[in-house]
């Protein structure tokens, strides 16, 4: 139990607190918003218990009613005694900013329809107020860019290791099955060397060797390996500075299954040997 990591991340409504936790799933939290302030200790300890244990733990908590906030500090009190340790994120920000952002999204402030948006807020501050005192972090959010706040977070509770890693998912696809929806960066590829006019390696995909020696031999791939590994280097760093969680680099085909996928292999050992953690996904490759 004591090794998991527990946040705790609550505030002001129209301070943050959804983006925040949109940043510790993106650490590899497992996240849960509005969970009911009286579970939380039997949620934990689940978590311990099971197979498979969650090490990660963030929790987004509003609180708005006197009762819920008695249980609060009761259920804080549990924590510590069967050893779990934790951190509290206080998010909060200026009357004028949560007015503009409450502006901007035309939603109701979750205190109700009486009294303006600024007397509701110093309601949930009054609220809050013994919450805010148990925080281990208070954060104004009223000037910080969402990248300010990633950095932030990142700084405080990513591991270091974590802090520099970027998942590069890495898609092969046909074009004649349409291009990946999701992708961030797209490739065609064919212009290259087609093993599906030989009849020897026609039926084969671009994990066999042949395949592979086919169309990594061709002088024009290795010029375009070279040119998009620089291209790579370049991006790839802008990208991380950003904390970007992850990247999805789509190499299309004809068909997916021969080129695309010969490249996809050689580029995941180039961004493996950067220190990059990659996912290969070859979507047409069992197409025939």
């Amino acid at each position: 139990m004591r090794n998991i990591k527990l946040v705790i991340i609550t505030g002001l409504s129209g301070a943050g607190k959804s983006e925040v936790i949109k940043v510790f799933e993106d650490m590899g939290y497992f996240c849960i918003t509005n969970l009911p302030v009286m579970l939380i200790d039997k949620f934990m300890t689940i978590c311990a218990e099971i197979d498979k244990p969650i090490d990660k733990v963030a929790l987004g908590i509003d609180i708005r009613e006197r009762e819920l906030l008695d249980n609060f500090c009761n259920v804080l009190e549990n924590l510590e005694q069967v050893g779990f340790h934790y951190d509290i994120i206080f998010l909060e920000a200026e009357d004028k900013a949560i007015i503009r952002r409450y502006s901007a999204t035309r939603r109701k402030h979750p205190l109700g329809e009486e009294g303006t948006i600024v007397d509701n807020v110093n309601k949930e501050k009054k609220m809050l107020s013994s919450i805010r005192e148990k925080a281990t972090m208070v954060i104004d959010t009223s000037e910080l860019t969402l990248n300010d706040l990633k950095n932030l977070l990142i700084t405080k509770f990513a591991s270091r290791e974590n802090a520099s890693k970027m998942l590069i998912r890495l898609y092969a696809f046909g074009y004649k099955y349409g291009i990946p929806l999701d992708a961030d960066l797209v490739f065609d590829v064919r212009f290259l060397p087609n093993p599906q006019y030989l009849e020897s390696m026609k039926a084969l995909t671009g994990k066999s060797e042949d395949v592979k020696k086919y169309v990594l031999g061709a002088q024009i791939t290795k010029i375009f390996l070279d040119k998009l590994y620089s291209l790579l280097d370049f991006l790839l760093p802008k990208y991380l500075s950003e904390n970007k969680a992850y990247l999805t680099i789509a190499i299309g085909c004809t068909g997916g299954k021969h080129r695309s996928v010969t490249i996809i292999d050689e580029l995941a050992e180039y961004c493996k040997s950067n220190d990059y953690v990659v996912k290969t996904i070859y979507r047409d490759i069992e197409r025939e």
